[in-house]
């Protein structure tokens, strides 16, 4: 198994997994797992895909939007302003 996480200069957060064991059939029950997965990057502004590699194995791409968090400001004097100070 491998692992990677990327920060790509484009503001979003990678992170791919990949494994060379025997895989899953696409059709086949999903446990609670995968859909979860995808459900929290969905709710982040991003998305999640699962893809068969050859000759086995799987991979999971995630990808995350980066945001500031919103009391942090970029610019320190535009934080002043909107405080009073």
């Amino acid at each position: 198994m491998a692992a990677r996480v990327e920060a790509p200069g484009s503001g979003t957060l990678v992170v791919v997994i990949v494994d060379d064991g025997i895989g899953f059939a696409p059709a086949g029950q999903r446990g609670v797992g995968l859909t979860s997965m995808r459900e929290r990057a969905e709710e982040l502004g991003g998305g999640f895909a699962v893809t068969p590699c050859q000759p086995r194995g799987t991979s999971i791409r995630v990808w995350i939007p980066l945001r500031l968090d919103s009391r942090q400001s970029s610019d320190p004097a535009a934080e002043r302003e909107e405080t009073g100070e």
